[in-house]
């Protein structure tokens, strides 16, 4: 403890002289662990501890539960701080509007940017939001709105671009002046970890936060891609209030997966479209409205420059416009009399949305993260950049030549927007909101996700594995024991883990006197390929199958990481009994549960917890005959002998009758499969028809999940 430590306690050292043992056991390194927000204040943690921690009811430590000591608090906890002076300039605002937010009770706070070189479509959508409840507050008793801006280390500004609903005051205004019982803040997403960190910098706001009655704090999640980490976000923001939301833009990711991965429930709050004078092509001029975006497309090559001078020599009598320092007004002037429009942003944003809404026609790559699904088809959208500008260059001339189809084309995407965007939509969003309403709740923690993060707990702490997580975005990386590097996509990797290394169901029992190829059916990112490989020595090639794209790279990436003598070759192709391309749903943080048999996959869901998934996605695969790709095998290796591994949830009963039917079973010595959906007779019989001791387990009732392992030396363990 420092020597200023000690001045402060002299004020609480006749509470302390009895109970000493709160200062013995205290942590530091813990309690800043434990509770991140302490380490953003400017008092020492024993400091914080001290002045807030008691009275939040807080740990000293994870060994001391302080709850239990006969302390006796001061009966004046917080004595009421006094905010900056250079905050609290509200000379330009009415009088009246003031006094009503002191007299408030129920008080509805919207947090935008507080800048005025900057004009956003996320800032005009929260601006919209106070305009809809300051309607909302009309019919309920003493309930005020008040737009505040952030980052709070910004005095509160006059928007110049745009005009806005409510003077903006600053936060610590509102909480210096006003006593509302109930308070709900509106925080967008980008700046509500810095909101957090902020408001416990400031004892005014701490004090303000703590002291409502009611406070809920809502995420406007305007951008699912710059919401904060909920291990980042939720233990400082759970310490002001209990009652935290998420209310979603879009609806794509309005679901019940981001209410498990955040823990917070999730409500739609679909954005207010704006008004827009109506133009038909003859109305409109010859200017092609671009986004301010910056866009690089690494598949073809395309960026935003490259594109605008394609428009530029395609259409030579264009004026090309960027949207950069533009008023609302003129923006909206400019979105309502362009003839085209293209975005290089979301898609799904106000560059593509306002032309349409005035009667024009706009150009996006589809984004299945903003755009609601019945935007696939649109005439407009295309699938990637090198698609669009084909559409641009063939459909233009066209639009160009019939005003008339041109105007049709705007109505149809008219009318697709208002199948999820209208004011009376948002209207009813919001009342629902208010009135404690939302979509998905995230339940308890599922017991699936208990069971991945219990495994990794195991791992680490029992087993000498290491994990380490990079940047956002980032794959996840393990080290082994056994000396392997190795990305993995999270969620369920930790049970393939647990089967691997701790239940021991990939060993085999071959004959250490032969050399063998290890041929691996449904490999995911490689891990029993890797593991085997490492195992036995007698391994001295390895062939992996997995079909599924994103996967199937970072297996190239493992293997790649983890040289080798013995060879692994990959192919990206999954093994049934037929030649086909199939299009197949798949979850991108439970790929182990992918299958080339849809139907099989939805059989494993309806027996599976929705809440620990992510949404489902459609790929398209390549699927070749088992029987084929493994007698091409048999011509390459010569007198060594094969072990299989099949794990391909539920296509591995076609696989077997393929290799059957190949007479592939002759050079195979041990064999370990995971069955799926049924039982797994069908599979055991080919086994023992082929001269295999066989032993079988039930890992799941519900699935029919069994690991079954053969072997021609004896029956496998």
């Amino acid at each position: 403890m420092r020597p200023s430590d000690l001045k402060k306690l002299a004020p609480s050292v006749s509470l302390f002289r009895r109970n000493m043992n709160l200062i013995r056991n205290f942590d530091a390194d813990w309690y800043l662990n434990t509770y991140p927000d302490a380490a953003a204040h400017r008092l020492s943690p024993l400091m914080h501890f001290i002045r807030y921690g008691l009275v939040e009811n807080r740990q000293p430590s994870s060994w001391f539960d302080a709850s239990k000591m006969p302390i006796r608090l001061p009966k004046q906890t917080f004595k009421k701080p006094q905010a900056p002076k250079r905050f609290l300039n509200v000379d330009h605002i009415d009088r009246e509007y003031l006094d009503s937010l002191a007299k408030s009770e129920t008080l509805w706070v919207f947090l935008n940017v507080a800048t005025t070189t900057a004009l956003s479509g996320g800032m005009l959508s929260i601006n919209r939001f106070a305009d809809v409840a300051i309607e909302a507050a009309a019919g309920r008793p003493s309930t005020a709105v008040a737009i505040s801006g952030v980052p709070l280390t910004e005095k509160a500004v006059e928007y110049t671009r745009f005009e806005q609903r409510l003077p903006m005051l600053h936060l610590l205004w509102l909480a210096q002046n006003t006593d509302p019982l109930k308070v709900k803040i509106f925080a967008p997403e980008v700046f509500s970890k810095a909101m957090i960190d902020d408001v416990f910098k400031s004892d005014v706001l701490r004090y303000w936060f703590k002291s409502r009655p009611s406070l809920e704090i809502i995420v406007l999640n305007q951008n699912n891609e710059l919401m904060p980490k909920p291990e980042e976000f939720n233990p400082p923001a759970l310490h002001l209030t209990k009652s935290l939301k998420i209310a979603t833009a879009h609806p794509r990711y309005c679901t019940k997966a981001l209410a498990v991965k955040t823990g917070l429930p999730v409500k739609q709050l679909t954005p207010i479209l704006p008004e827009m004078a109506q133009h038909s092509a003859v109305e409109r001029k010859p200017v092609f409205m671009v986004s301010p975006d910056l866009m690089e497309d690494p598949v073809s090559g395309l960026t935003q420059q490259s594109v605008i001078e394609e428009i530029e020599s395609f259409l030579p009598e264009f004026e090309v416009v960027v949207v950069e320092n533009m008023t609302l007004t003129e923006y909206l002037d400019l979105a309502s009399r362009t003839m085209f429009s293209i975005t290089f942003g979301e898609g799904m944003d106000g560059y593509f949305i306002e032309p349409v809404l005035s009667g024009g026609v706009s150009f996006a790559v589809y984004n299945d993260i903003f755009f609601p699904k019945n935007f696939i088809e649109a005439p407009t959208v295309a699938q990637d950049w090198s698609s669009l500008l084909q559409l641009i260059k063939e459909n233009v001339p066209k639009y160009l030549e019939d005003p008339e189809l041109y105007d049709q084309t705007s109505s149809q995407l008219q009318a697709l927007l208002r199948e999820t965007y209208s004011r009376d939509i948002s209207k009813k969003n919001f009342e629902d909101l208010i009135d404690g309403v939302i979509d998905h709740a995230p339940s308890p923690r599922s017991s699936q996700i208990e069971l991945f993060d219990n495994l990794r707990e195991y791992f680490e702490k029992k087993r000498a594995f290491q994990f380490h997580n990079g940047k956002p975005g980032d794959k996840q990386i393990v080290s082994t024991p056994d000396n392997l590097i190795v990305q993995h996509l999270g969620s369920e990797f930790y049970s393939v883990l647990y089967e691997v290394y701790e239940r021991r169901d990939y060993d085999l029992l071959i004959d250490d006197e032969q050399e063998y190829v290890l041929i691996d059916i449904g490999a995911n990112v490689g891990m029993a390929s890797l593991y085997l490989r490492n195992r036995y020595p007698n391994i001295k090639h390895v062939f992996a199958y997995e079909p599924l794209s994103t996967v199937a790279e970072v297996a190239r990436m493992n293997f790649k990481a983890n040289p080798s003598p013995v060879p692994i070759e990959l192919k990206q192709i999954g093994l049934s009994d037929e030649y086909a391309i199939k299009t197949v749903e798949f979850f991108e943080d439970w790929t182990t549960a992918f299958s080339t048999e849809n139907q099989r996959l939805d059989s494993f869901l309806k027996h599976s917890e929705e809440g620990s998934r992510s949404e489902a996605r459609t790929t398209e695969v390549e699927v070749a005959p088992a029987g084929v790709e493994v007698r091409n095998i048999l011509d390459v290796i010569g007198e060594k002998r094969i072990a299989l591994k099949c794990d391909t949830q539920g296509s591995e009963f076609a696989v077997f009758r393929s290799l059957e039917l190949a007479g592939a079973f002759d050079k195979i010595d041990a064999a370990v499969v995971e069955t799926h959906f049924e039982a797994p007779d069908e599979i055991i019989q080919i086994l023992q028809r082929n001269g295999f001791k066989v032993n079988s387990r039930c890992d799941h009732e519900g699935n029919s999940v069994y690991t079954i392992k053969a072997s021609r030396l004896g029956v496998p363990e």
